[in-house]
């Protein structure tokens, strides 16, 4: 039934779509407030010069990535393909495709770090040619993007998820990615930069501690609804056919 508010009626849908909004609300709240206390301690920690230089080129690159493969194209791609095995096949379907997706997006984003990690100093003279006029900026560049290269596969897996619960109507384990990400790079410059050389390595630790963090929240969510699966080799599911027909146009769109 209904719920009455003055002269209004509130459906049940109305609430999900008002609890949805306030939990998205909520969660880029938060990450605005993380990002903005990340940016503070990274200029007190480090300041403005070569150094930071270095580490921000590194986390591009990745950062690139994450947004081509995973975040917005590998989520918008699921949900349709989770959606149609939700509605029109029994759950042990549903939890077969998602096996097969799960196997077929790790395989591809193992890959694809594994080649990035070979190709760093390569595709760093492409976007950040000025850093080849001081070698010791170009290795600490280099070094940089190795590190954070894994970041790719956690985010990418953390996207999926995302993807998978969104569809079931479940929001906020996603939304807070984002501010997972800044409170882990501000943990690493806390806890590691007078630990690590060079102490730049700090922050990318805690990229790769903040993609983590992505993943492992929505871990809770996806058991609650019976959807955390472990990969299989079924790399021959119908399924990935059409998932990744519709992965090209919301990369490339």
């Amino acid at each position: 039934m209904p719920e009455r508010r003055g002269d209004f009626k509130v459906s049940a849908p109305e609430r999900q779509v008002v609890r949805a909004l306030g939990s998205i609300g909520g969660a880029t709240l938060v990450s605005r407030i993380a990002g903005f206390a990340r940016d503070m301690i990274v200029a007190l920690t480090f300041g403005a010069g070569p150094v930071t230089d270095a580490f921000f080129v590194a986390f591009r690159i990745p950062n690139i990535l994450r947004r081509l493969l995973g975040e917005g194209a590998l989520s918008t791609a699921m949900i349709p393909v989770f959606s149609e095995y939700t509605v029109t096949r029994p759950q042990r379907e549903l939890l077969r495709m998602l096996r097969a997706v799960l196997a077929l997006a790790l395989l591809a984003l193992t890959l694809t770090t594994l080649l990035g990690i070979l190709a760093a100093p390569w595709i760093l003279r492409v976007i950040a040619p000025g850093f080849a006029s001081d070698p010791a900026q170009a290795a600490l560049a280099t070094l940089l993007t190795r590190a954070m290269f894994p970041y790719l596969v956690l985010v990418g897996l953390a996207a999926l998820a995302t993807g998978i619960l969104n569809a079931h109507g479940r929001f906020f384990a996603g939304a807070i990615g984002p501010a997972l990400l800044n409170l882990g790079m501000i943990a690493g410059v806390l806890l590691l930069a007078a630990r690590v050389d060079p102490p730049i390595l700090a922050l990318a630790i805690g990229v790769l501690a903040g993609g983590l963090g992505q993943l492992v929240v929505q871990v809770p969510s996806l058991r609650s609804a019976g959807l955390l699966v472990a990969p299989s080799a079924e790399l021959d599911h119908p399924a990935l056919g059409r998932l990744v027909r519709l992965l090209v146009p919301a990369v490339f769109g």
